[in-house]
């Protein structure tokens, strides 16, 4: 077997497999998703891919995600979570491809290998927007620890520092998720956004996910929430605007491949 590095154009492609298979299976099941981060932003501003964008987000309301992570099966792609192995790190799950690798320098996986994939985000409920501030509050610390147990320092102070949380990525994670979940169980006036890498929650209106819209994205279309408006404005301001072009580039640092025989 040989091993091929993917073009950007077939990344694009494998993902978009993907999303067609998460698509068909939440149908089928009576799952929400909406498009979410750049995917939402390409699909609104651009019909498609942000032209220098390399991966795709959906976001579930809590209860679907929770559904999701325990009944979704795909012969080509495989759902991951920290419950479901203890090398994965995100406090958030992924879908990924069987037939493809795919290579970030920047984190260490401890030896857990993942294909081309799309990431998926639950998204919590709150009472009102003095739990968001208590949520971010909480969740910093944990955030910080999570960084210290998976950056490869080249300051000896620093790299000696970080060996006190190494290993403890899956832990971090599962407190952070925690911390998303603390307010669920009572009213529900807005959801809030969950993501890591100084990104603060966010809070939207408990509408978010009522009356999906499917939206053309490439050849194909996705739901996106009808609140895209006031997500997008909330994230990025005024979004309809491309911004310098010395921005437009690609934002995470890896390399996926595909295997061929020889």
């Amino acid at each position: 077997m040989k091993k091929v590095e993917l073009t950007l154009e077939e990344i694009r492609s494998v993902s978009l497999q993907i999303l067609d298979e998460i698509h068909h299976f939440c149908v089928l099941n009576n799952l929400k998703y909406t498009l979410f981060h750049g995917s939402l932003l390409g699909a609104v501003r651009h019909k498609g891919f942000i032209p220098w964008d390399d991966d795709m987000d959906i976001a579930m309301p809590r209860n679907d995600y929770e559904i999701f992570l325990k009944i979704y099966k795909s012969r080509s792609s495989k759902v991951i979570s920290f419950k479901h192995d203890l090398r994965y790190y995100l406090p958030w799950a992924k879908v990924y491809d069987l037939n493809t690798e795919k290579k970030e320098d920047i984190l260490d996986q401890d030896g857990l290998v993942l294909g081309v994939n799309i990431d998926v985000y639950p998204v919590d409920t709150i009472s009102d927007k003095k739990q968001l501030l208590k949520i971010i509050k909480k969740r910093k610390k944990y955030e910080r620890y999570r960084e210290y147990s998976l950056c490869k320092f080249s300051n000896p102070f620093k790299k000696m520092f970080a060996l006190f949380f190494r290993g403890k990525a899956n832990k971090y994670s599962q407190l952070i998720d925690r911390v998303n979940q603390e307010f669920s169980h009572g009213k529900a006036n807005y959801f809030v956004t969950s993501e890591v890498y100084n990104v603060k929650p966010t809070y939207f209106s408990i509408d978010m996910f009522d009356n999906l819209l499917l939206m053309p994205f490439e050849d194909r279309e996705y739901f996106v929430t009808k609140n895209f408006d006031e997500l997008l404005k909330k994230r990025l301001g005024n979004y309809t605007e491309l911004p310098p072009e010395i921005e437009r580039k690609r934002h995470h640092a890896f390399k996926s491949y595909k295997y061929i025989d020889e």
